[in-house]
C-alpha cells in the first residue's frame, strides 16, 4: 500500500502542543482546550500562548487518545519540547486499527423523549394554576383568590342565566367594596363575537351616568373566563319590591322607568345592548339629596340565555333566536313598567311559540283594566312599546321613557287624589325607637309634582332628548276626557289682548296709600303713656336681656348645626368615620357621616342595623361597657322633632323590656351633650341582665336623639352608651358618662357637615 500520495490532517492543543489525528476527539486530554487545524504554515512546535514555555506537555500517545480521560490529569514537570509535527514519521497502521475496533451502536433520539426544562402548565380551562377551574357547582373556589391582582374574592352573591356575580375588596383602595361579575358560558371559540364583547365591555367603562353602575375594571381568569367589575350597590331592586308591596305607586313608577330609559338611551348611543333588562336588575338608591335614584346592572350580556325565568321580559325576535337590537331593550324595558303598575306580566304562556303567538296578537288586558288611577293614554303608549314589530316601537328608549312619564303625571280628569306609598322595611332596627314611615322622597317629590304637573309641558333636558314623531304620536292618539284639552295640547291661537289702564282706579289706590302712610306715621310717634302698664309681650329684647325668660312668650331661634371642629386623637384610640360602603339595607339607604375615636381595646361588631356598635368586655366575653350608634326618622330640626321624642321614646321602652329582665325609666327630657354644642332629647333608664353563671347583673344607660339641625334632612341620629355592674367605678346612671372612656367617645363624635 502506497502510503506517500496520502495528505494526513492533523489537530494540535494551542497551550501544550500536544497533537491528536483528526476525528479522534475535539478537546485536549490534559489542558481542556479546543483543539485547532495543524496547517502548513503553523508548526506543531510553535507557542501556542506567551505562557506556552511553562506548561508540561506529554509524548502523543495514539492509546491515550483512543481513551479520552474524564478527569485531568497532573503531570510531572519537565522542560517542553515541541514536536516536529510535519516531519515525523506517522504510524499509519493505527488508522487501520481503530478502522477495524468495534464501534457503538447508534441511538434513535426521539424528541418527545426529551424532557422540558420548565413545569408542565396543563390545561388552563381544567387546571388552572394553584387551583381548580371555576365551576357552576363549585362557585366558592374563588374564594380567597385574588383576580387581576387587585380584586380579592370574599363571597359569591348570586347566579343568572349567564354569570356568577361575587363580592370582593380592592386591595388598591382601602374599604372599597365590587361587584366581580365572571361570565360562565361565553364561547370563546367564535371570534367575531368575542370581539363585540371585549369592545362593549371597553365602551361601557368609559360611560358615567347617574343611573348606570359603573364598570371599573374587566379581564379574563386563568381559565379563560371573562369577567367585569363593578361599583358595589346595596339596595333594593324592583324585583324585591314588587315581592314585597305588589303593584308600584303610579307616580313612582313614572320616575323609575323615565330614569331606566334615560340608562339604556345613554348606553344605546355608546353601541352597547343589555339584552337580559329584567326587575332584578334595576337598582333602587337613594342619593345623597334623599331622592330615589335608579341604577341599571348586568350589561355585557354577549349571548342570549332564555329560560323560564326570563323568557317572559324577552322580545319576541330574542324567542325567535334573531339578533337584539336598541328595540328588544324598549320591549323589556315596557314589560317591567306594566308589571309595576299591574303586578303582573302583559303576556304568559306555558311554552316559547304560545308566548310568540300572545305577542303577536298584542295586549288584550290593559293597566286601565286593573287600576283606576291609571290613565287611558298609557295603554297607547304600551301598546306601541310592546310592539310585535320592532320598527313598530318607539325609536329611542328615552322617547318611550317620557311618554310614559308624562301621561302618568298629568293631572287628569280621572285622577282625583295622590296616593303616595311607605318606604320601610319589616326589619327596623327595634332598639333604636323606629316607626314605619313614608319615604323621604315619596312626600317631598308627590308634592311637587302635583302642584308643577297641571301645567308642566313634557320635560326634555335638550333637544335631541325627545323626539318629534314621538311627541305626534302621542298627541294623536291621546283620547280628551270630558271635552278638555291635555296640558301639552292647551295652546291660545289668538294673541294676548293688552288690558287698557284704569285711571280712576290709580287715582283710587294713591288716595288710600297716602291715608294708611299717615295713620302709620302717627302711631309710630306718638307719646308713650306712662301710666299704662305694658304687657310683658311688648317688652323690647334689646333693652330687657331677661326678655326671652318671659313665660309663654320663647325667643325666636334659629336652628343650625354647630361648626365642625377638628378633634384631636386621644391616646390609645382608633379613628371611626361612616362609610355607605361597609353597610347594607337601611343603614345604607339612610347614610349618616360622622366620626368618632374609641378605644383600642375595644371591639367592633357589624351589625346591620347599627352605624356603629363597639364594647369594652371582659375576660369572659362578657360586654361591661357598650358604645352605639344608629339613626331614628327626623324631620331636620330640635323644634320640628319635639313632636316625635314621645312616640320615639314609648317605642324604645317597648324594645328595650323585651330585652331587659328589669327595665324602667329614670328621667326622660331635653339636654345637652359636648358642653352645650348639641341640643338632644336624653332618657335615663336601669335595668338588669344575667350574667355569664346566671347571676344579675345592674344595667345603667342613656339613650340621646340627635337631630343634625338641617331642615329637610330625613334622618337623625341614636347613640346609646351602656354600662353594668361589672364596670369599676360605675353605680348609677350618672357615672357611665362621667370622665371615662364613654365620655370620651361621645365628646369625639362629630356629625358630617355637608
Amino acid at each position: 500500500m502506497n502510503y506517500s500520495a496520502v495528505k494526513v490532517t492533523m489537530l494540535y492543543c494551542p497551550k501544550c502542543q500536544h497533537t491528536y489525528e483528526t476525528g479522534s476527539q475535539r478537546f485536549c486530554s490534559n489542558d481542556g482546550p479546543r483543539l485547532l487545524i495543524a496547517s502548513a504554515g503553523k508548526s506543531a512546535g510553535q507557542s501556542g500562548g506567551v505562557f506556552s514555555s511553562l506548561l508540561g506537555r506529554n509524548t502523543p500517545s495514539i492509546e491515550r487518545d483512543e481513551n479520552l480521560s474524564a478527569t485531568p490529569r497532573f503531570t510531572a514537570y519537565k522542560k517542553p519540547v515541541a514536536p516536529d509535527f510535519f516531519n515525523r514519521d506517522i504510524d499509519f497502521d493505527a488508522d487501520e486499527r481503530k478502522e477495524t475496533s468495534a464501534k457503538p451502536v447508534a441511538r434513535l433520539i426521539r424528541p418527545s423523549e426529551i424532557h422540558s426544562g420548565t413545569a408542565e402548565v396543563g390545561d388552563r380551562k381544567a387546571n388552572p394554576t394553584g387551583r381548580l377551574a371555576l365551576t357552576w357547582e363549585q362557585p366558592k373556589i374563588l374564594f380567597g383568590q385574588m383576580v387581576k391582582g387587585r380584586y380579592y374574592i370574599v363571597d359569591v352573591l348570586g347566579q343568572d342565566e349567564v354569570s356568577i356575580s361575587f363580592l370582593a375588596e380592592d386591595k388598591i383602595v382601602p374599604d372599597k367594596k365590587v361587584f366581580v361579575r365572571v361570565f360562565m358560558d361565553e364561547d370563546t371559540s367564535d371570534t367575531l363575537a368575542n370581539k363585540i364583547f371585549a369592545e362593549e365591555r371597553v365602551s361601557l367603562s368609559h360611560i358615567n351616568h347617574p343611573n348606570i353602575a359603573n364598570v371599573i375594571d374587566s379581564g379574563e381568569l386563568q381559565e379563560g373566563k371573562p369577567f367585569i367589575v363593578s361599583e358595589y350597590m346595596d339596595g333594593k331592586t324592583v324585583k324585591d319590591m314588587l315581592q314585597r308591596t305588589g303593584q308600584f305607586n303610579v307616580l313612582r313608577t313614572a320616575r323609575i322607568i323615565r330614569q331606566a330609559s334615560y340608562a339604556l338611551s345613554e348606553v344605546h348611543q355608546n353601541g352597547i345592548l343589555h339584552r337580559n333588562l329584567k326587575p332584578e336588575n334595576i337598582f333602587l338608591m337613594i342619593n345623597e339629596s334623599g331622592a330615589e335614584q335608579v341604577k341599571l346592572t348586568n350589561f355585557g350580556v354577549l349571548y342570549d340565555k332564555i329560560n323560564e325565568a326570563n323568557i317572559v321580559y324577552k322580545s319576541p325576535e330574542q324567542i325567535e333566536g334573531k339578533l337584539s337590537n336598541f328595540a328588544s331593550d324598549i320591549y323589556s324595558l315596557a314589560v317591567i313598567a306594566y308589571q309595576m303598575l299591574t303586578n303582573r306580566v302583559p303576556f304568559s304562556a306555558d311554552s316559547g311559540s304560545a308566548l310568540l303567538r300572545a305577542q303577536r296578537n298584542g295586549l288584550n288586558l290593559h293597566p286601565t283594566n286593573l287600576r283606576l288611577d291609571v290613565p287611558p293614554l298609557v295603554d297607547e303608549i304600551l301598546e306601541k312599546a310592546l310592539s310585535y314589530n320592532p320598527s313598530d316601537r318607539y325609536p329611542k328608549a328615552r322617547d318611550f321613557g317620557d311618554a310614559f312619564f308624562n301621561a302618568l303625571t298629568t293631572v287628569s280628569p280621572w285622577e282625583n287624589t295622590i296616593e303616595i306609598e311607605p318606604e320601610f322595611d319589616d326589619d327596623e332596627d327595634e332598639s333604636s325607637g323606629l316607626t314605619p314611615i313614608v319615604s323621604p322622597f315619596e312626600i317631598e317629590e308627590t308634592e311637587a309634582e302635583a302642584e308643577s304637573f297641571a301645567t308642566e309641558e313634557f320635560e326634555t333636558e335638550s333637544e335631541d332628548d325627545f323626539s318629534e314623531d314621538a311627541v305626534s304620536e302621542v298627541t294623536e292618539t291621546a283620547p280628551v276626557a270630558q271635552n278638555k284639552e291635555l296640558p301639552w295640547e292647551k295652546r291660545s291661537p289668538d294673541p294676548v289682548e293688552t288690558p287698557k289702564p284704569n285711571w280712576f282706579l290709580a287715582a283710587l289706590f294713591t288716595a288710600g296709600l297716602i291715608v294708611f302712610l299717615g295713620v302709620w306715621y302717627y302711631f309710630l310717634n306718638r307719646p308713650v303713656n306712662t301710666n299704662v302698664v305694658e304687657e310683658p309681650v311688648a317688652q323690647d329684647n334689646t333693652t330687657n336681656p331677661d326678655a326671652n325668660l318671659v313665660q309663654n312668650q320663647p325667643a325666636v331661634e334659629i336652628e343650625t348645626p354647630p361648626l365642625k371642629r377638628n378633634v384631636q386623637q386621644p391616646a390609645n384610640t382608633l379613628y371611626f368615620e361612616n362609610s355607605r360602603q361597609n353597610l347594607k339595607g337601611e343603614m345604607a339607604k339612610n347614610f349618616l357621616g360622622f366620626s368618632l375615636y374609641y378605644p383600642k381595646d375595644w371591639a367592633k361588631t357589624s351589625d346591620e342595623n347599627n352605624f356603629l356598635d363597639v364594647a369594652k368586655n371582659s375576660p369572659e366575653g362578657i360586654a361591661i361597657k357598650k358604645f352605639i350608634v344608629t339613626r331614628y326618622p327626623s324631620e331636620g330640626t330640635f323644634n320640628v322633632d319635639t313632636a316625635l321624642f314621645p312616640e320615639l321614646k314609648e317605642k324604645s321602652d317597648t324594645d328595650l323590656q323585651k330585652i331587659l329582665q328589669i327595665y324602667h325609666v329614670i328621667s326622660a327630657g331635653e339636654s345637652t351633650i359636648q358642653d352645650g354644642r348639641w341640643k338632644v332629647y336624653e332618657v335615663k333608664f336601669q335595668g338588669a341582665v344575667s350574667g355569664i353563671n346566671g347571676e344579675n347583673l345592674s344595667l345603667w344607660g342613656r339613650r340621646f336623639w340627635i337631630p343634625v339641625q338641617r331642615p329637610g334632612m330625613k334622618n337623625g341620629f341614636v347613640i346609646t352608651i351602656l354600662a353594668t355592674s361589672l364596670a369599676p367605678g360605675v353605680s348609677s346612671v350618672d357615672d357611665i358618662a362621667a370622665g371615662d372612656e364613654l365620655r370620651q367617645i361621645l365628646e369625639t363624635f362629630e356629625p358630617a357637615v355637608e
